[in-house]
């Protein structure tokens, strides 16, 4: 699980100093998408468009489920949604280095942002119990979709001191 934890990173970062380029140069300037192996470069994308979608929901109240967020905490993970990119240059890149078609692309952000916003709904029901406890709220928030989940933890992970994880493995 770990290699897999690690690729996964690194197709974050290097989508995250994708998206976060201004110009089409800087982005061409990237390795090519091809480069990455495709099941992590269409995770990685997953997880992008997923973030992105749960960016607005955080803002709007970043004390709600599945974040919990105040003080530095909050502060930690908006400096991390902040380096979100609301453009599709992750994906543009992808397709024009063909690591992927143009309608695979748009599966990707499709279900990312249909299966974000189900799972934003879905944890307000199954993980909203008082006095859950830490492990117990993980796995909750782990079964309602694990998928979401880890993108999710991806964020959580980043801010933790020392990149020690609480999630439930």
């Amino acid at each position: 699980m770990q290699p897999f934890k690690t690729c996964l990173r690194v197709v974050i970062v290097t989508l995250t100093i994708a998206s976060s380029m201004t110009s089409v140069h800087a982005i061409s300037d990237l390795p090519d998408a091809k480069s990455i192996p495709k099941p992590m470069l269409m995770l990685g994308l997953f997880c992008y468009s997923s973030l992105s979608t749960m960016k607005n929901p955080f803002e709007a109240n970043p004390s709600a489920l599945p974040w919990r967020a105040s003080g530095s905490r909050q502060e930690a993970i908006n400096s991390r949604m902040q380096k979100l990119d609301p453009t599709d240059a992750a994906y543009e890149k992808a397709i024009r280095d063909q690591a992927m078609t143009a309608e695979e692309a748009k599966f990707i952000k499709f279900s990312a942002i249909h299966e974000s916003e189900q799972w934003l709904k879905n944890i307000n029901i199954s993980c909203a119990t008082p006095n859950l406890a830490p492990n117990d709220y993980e796995s909750c928030l782990k079964e309602t979709n694990s998928e979401v989940y880890k993108c999710y933890r991806q964020i959580i992970d980043a801010i933790q001191p020392n990149g020690k994880s609480s999630a439930v493995k």
